[in-house]
Order: C-alpha cells, then structure tokens, then sequence
C-alpha cells in the first residue's frame, strides 16, 4: 500500500506563489517538469511534486513504490496533479 498527500492552497497573488515555488526550485536534486501549470518541480528526496498555476500551488507527495504497486513517485504524483489542475 502507498499514501498520497495532496495540498493545494491559494497564494496571495502570483507574484507570491511564483517566489513560492522559486524556493522551491532552487533545492539540491529538485528537477523541472515541463508542460504541467505555469511552473512545476518534482523533488525526488521528498517524492513531491511542486505545481503552480497561476496564484494556486499543488503539492503532491507519493510514498516511495512497492512489489503492489511499482509506478514511480514521480509519475503518480503527474498523473495525479493533471487531475488537480
């Protein structure tokens, strides 16, 4: 069995989550993700996924893959974040 956390909050306004998720990018191992919201990070230490889209930021974090269930972190937090957005 895996767990899912997922957050998603509102920023005061853009420029507020853009400096957010800023931060974000600037941690050791964090890697872009491409064609997801207006900007997106994927954290492999932490297994999260980082999202903004507009003033709104999406976090989801996915326990690390078992014999059950062998998708990666990653790609399940993707999956789930296209949903959410």
């Amino acid at each position: 069995m895996r767990s899912v956390t997922v957050i998603l909050r509102d920023a005061k306004d853009q420029a507020a989550a853009q400096k957010s998720l800023e931060i974000t990018s600037k941690l050791k191992g964090v890697e872009r993700v491409n064609k997801l919201g207006d900007e997106a990070y994927f954290n492999p230490t932490a297994q999260q996924l980082t999202v903004r889209s507009k003033k709104r930021i999406a976090t989801v974090t996915v326990s690390k893959p078992t014999t059950e269930s062998k998708i990666s972190s990653k790609d399940a937090a993707l999956k789930m974040a296209e949903q959410l957005l």
